[in-house]
């Protein structure tokens, strides 16, 4: 801690208060009337009985008496409470996935009263219903439709409102089964003429086992049939997820995608096709290399408290020796040369040193490696990437499983990590609004062993194409560059969405920003053409699920260098970047060659390292304070307080500007905080700001456990309640009580069950005045209240809010 830094200081101990009502807002949603209801739903219903009888009598042939499992969905517009709960009352019906968020065009029927072009939100409810459910959910719209003031019987009220917004109901067929993602990547890869094809089936998950036996079995033998064969599967029931990794010849994938309709494609045990999941980064050419400069003495000793799931680093290397713990089960370093070891080595650098132009000090805990990435042999530039021959999914399970549980006959491998580092995603999982598998295994890992994820938002490096024309930007002042930069950014941003699994509720996702400690010399016809700490050109944007604020925060991810494409068109300037170079980015750690063992690299990847080295800082800040008082700080709470440590300093600075300057048509102030959200979250966070104190601001750090409709009152804040809650016996001066800075963190419930879905926490503030009998609450983003970490503005006082996302059994 340096010269006038003082450390952080506790809140007192909060009390339960009754929780403040919100003001209920006006509905502005249109729905049809009861009569037109009923003139809508009565043929829809009965044509699915009508389908149902004919799949019967088609299974008839191949199991006599069987009644099937066909999965029923309802499409809804507006909001539905408790159907969940209600559902499950119904024999028959089984809840198989959270509701999906969907949009839906206006019609007729549905539409928004105050603006009828507005698109509409709506959620698709997935249930598993044989013959005696489907009845009786017609059944009950009988009685609705004869009587709609009709009492449905007790816990069933939810299928009248149910009914009054139910914009269609069907069954799940071949069109939901294969989406664009799945048939543009098979597409591609028969483009190219591959003789086979490796993709992934997720199937429904039941609550019975012996549901999911019959379906693995069906997979697996209508599989063989397209003369395919299943290399991997996984069913992790705790997130709803059973998975396969198939390969198939190309011949019969052409099958899926035509009019064929083959009995795969048919199966009602299929929720989806999927590309392959994998993470992979490419080396690219290589980079020029430097040599290090003199490096401190410093060892690293203790428990690690920071886990890395990455490529294999390079552990003899200068600066890591000493600071790893490799734990390599698969023997991945047995077909790992040194010279692969690009992405581990340097993302390891970054978390132990930070970027090496930065002189600072090295983390004093060991970091513990688990490798889940090797060498792509056929890959030109050369790639590192996970294993083509297991699911994605299936390895992250089991290397985080092995660092707090153990494999059989051997003891938990890292059971001290807090944190744990993921610079990697899946490139063919942009977010659509659902969370991806891997998303939710995060969210469920981080809920059962109370670890903070911290994961990079995804790259993309596209070229630019400037609103300039040519020769001209050389001419133009820095300001001038950055504006058009700035445009042509936002106007190619469509396809720039968060990378799987960065859209996970319960992680901190970290983007970047344009921002390195590097100097380098003027090269002419080179730019650095976007502001400094501004936005990053190739940093993927949101926003989260169900339109959460995601990145979550902003760090240095390293500047990229532009050149002029000689042959633009006359009224254009076409930029491409400049990724091999040598500064500007973040000087780390690289396997050797001639001329050194260090390089300049830069991307996402690095900001969610720099991030993983705050929370290791912001760990070793609670565990100061829980010296001074060991009970005011659980340890159970850490991941949640580490997130809102590193969330509490940031702030939007600089980079608002400059992305609204380049959108002037914006103009509505939620369309311009919606804007500025999706490319910089809360903002560039700052780290040592959030956690340190000095005689002109105070930090206050506070834990509590708020339940569904309970309110928490926080006592006032002044300087004496400084000094008896200082670890140190420092309090702040008496000129410094107009700033400040409040951290609360709430951790979730643990609910088992089966059918997890997700329930955000929503939450607003009353803050009390100096004057007594005052009260202001300022209104929220709605995307807010949605988020894992909120921060609010309230007169002079900063709040942020970091919760756990409760995963919640089906019927809670």
């Amino acid at each position: 801690m340096t010269q006038g830094q003082l450390p952080l200081l506790l809140f007192p101990k909060p009390t339960a208060v009754d929780r403040a009502r919100g003001t209920p807002t006006r509905p502005t949603l249109h729905i049809p009337d009861h009569g037109r209801q009923a003139e809508r739903l009565s043929p829809k219903l009965q044509t699915l009985q009508a389908a149902f009888e004919a799949r019967r009598v088609e299974l008839q042939t191949s199991a006599p008496n069987s009644d099937p499992d066909l999965v029923v969905v309802f499409e809804t517009v507006g909001a539905v409470g408790d159907f969940i709960s209600t559902a499950n009352r119904i024999p028959g019906l089984e809840w198989l996935a959270g509701t999906m968020d969907v949009q839906f065009e206006p019609d007729e029927d549905f539409y928004d009263a105050e603006d009828a072009e507005r698109s509409l939100s709506g959620k698709l409810f997935l249930l598993g219903s044989n013959r005696q459910a489907l009845d009786e959910v017609v059944r009950l719209w009988g009685l609705c439709r004869a009587d709609s003031s009709v009492s449905l019987g007790p816990g069933l009220s939810a299928w009248k409102v149910l009914f009054s917004h139910l914009k269609d109901v069907r069954f799940w067929g071949p069109q939901d089964r294969v989406g664009a993602d799945v048939r543009q990547a098979w597409m591609d890869r028969l483009g190219h003429d591959a003789q086979s094809i490796r993709f992934e089936i997720e199937a429904w998950c039941f609550e019975s086992s012996a549901k999911n036996v019959a379906a693995s079995e069906e997979i697996h033998s209508l599989v063989r049939e397209l003369h395919g064969n299943v290399l991997d599967e996984r069913l992790l029931s705790e997130i709803a997820y059973h998975g396969f990794l198939v390969e198939m010849p190309a011949g019969d994938v052409r099958q899926l995608l035509g009019e064929g309709r083959p009995s795969l494609l048919l199966s009602e045990r299929v929720m989806f096709f999927r590309p392959q999941g994998q993470a992979a980064v490419r080396a690219g050419e290589p980079a020029p290399h430097h040599p290090d400069a003199g490096m401190p003495q410093q060892f690293a000793s203790g428990p690690p408290i920071v886990a890395m799931l990455d490529g294999l680093p390079l552990a003899n290397h200068p600066r890591l020796q000493g600071r790893l713990v490799i734990d390599d089960p698969a023997d991945l370093a047995a077909d790992y040369p040194a010279a692969d070891r690009v992405h581990g080595t340097a993302m390891a650098s970054l978390i132990a040193w930070g970027e090496l132009d930065g002189a600072q000090v090295a983390l004093p805990n060991p970091i513990y490696v688990r490798p889940i990435m090797r060498p792509d042999p056929t890959s030109n530039p050369r790639e590192e990437r996970t294993p083509d021959d297991r699911l994605l999914i299936d390895i992250v399970h089991e290397a985080v499983r092995r660092m707090f549980e153990g494999a059989p006959g051997v003891s938990p491998a890292a059971p001290t990590v807090k944190v744990i580092n993921l610079s990697v995603g899946d490139e063919y999982r942009p977010f659509a609004n659902e969370l991806s598998p891997w998303a939710r295994l995060l969210d469920w890992l981080a809920h059962t062993y109370r670890v903070l994820f911290i994961v990079s938002s995804g790259n993309q490096a596209d070229n630019l194409v400037l609103p300039i024309p040519r020769n001209t930007l050389s001419g133009m002042t820095q300001e001038q560059r950055a504006l058009a930069a700035m445009k042509a950014l936002l106007r190619q941003d469509t396809h720039r969405r968060l990378i799987a699994p960065a859209e996970s509720v319960n992680a901190l996702t970290v983007g970047a920003c344009y921002s390195d400690g590097s100097t380098f010399p003027a090269v002419h016809g080179r730019y650095a053409i976007f502001p400094e700490r501004g936005v990053a050109p190739y940093s993927c944007i949101g926003p989260g699920f169900r339109r959460a604020v995601k990145p979550d925060i902003l760090l240095p991810g390293g500047r990229v260098l532009y050149s002029e494409r000689p042959l633009s068109p006359p009224g254009e300037t076409h930029l491409n970047g400049v990724w091999q170079t040598r500064a500007p980015g973040h000087r780390v750690a690289a396997p050797p060659d001639d001329s050194g063992d260090t390089i300049y690299t830069r991307g996402t990847s690095n900001a969610a390292a720099l991030g993983t080295r705050g929370a290791a800082q912001a760990f070793a800040v609670l565990e100061a304070l829980r010296a001074g008082i060991p009970d005011a700080l659980p340890a159970r709470y850490d991941a949640v307080l580490i997130k809102a440590l590193l969330g509490h300093g940031a702030s939007l600075g600089e980079i608002e500007p400059q992305i609204l300057s380049a959108r002037p048509d914006v103009e509505h102030w939620h369309a311009k905080r919606r804007l500025v959200s999706r490319y910089a979250g809360y903002g560039l966070a700052d780290v040592d700001r959030a956690l340190t104190c000095s005689e002109q601001r105070a930090t206050m750090l506070g834990v509590s456990e708020l339940r569904n409709e309970e309110g928490v009152g926080i006592p006032v804040f002044d300087s004496r309640s400084a000094q008896r809650n200082s670890c140190q016996g420092e309090g702040l001066s008496s000129r410094s009580r107009g700033s400040r800075h409040r951290t609360l963190a709430t951790p979730s419930i643990e609910l088992p069950g089966f059918g997890l879905i997700y329930r955000m926490i929503l939450c607003a503030w009353a803050v009390l005045e100096e004057s007594p009998g005052k009260c202001s609450s300022e209104p929220y983003n709605t995307k807010s209240s949605r988020a894992t970490a909120l921060s609010l503005s309230l007169r002079v006082r900063t709040w942020w809010f970091a919760s756990i996302a409760s995963l919640m059994p089906a019927g809670s």
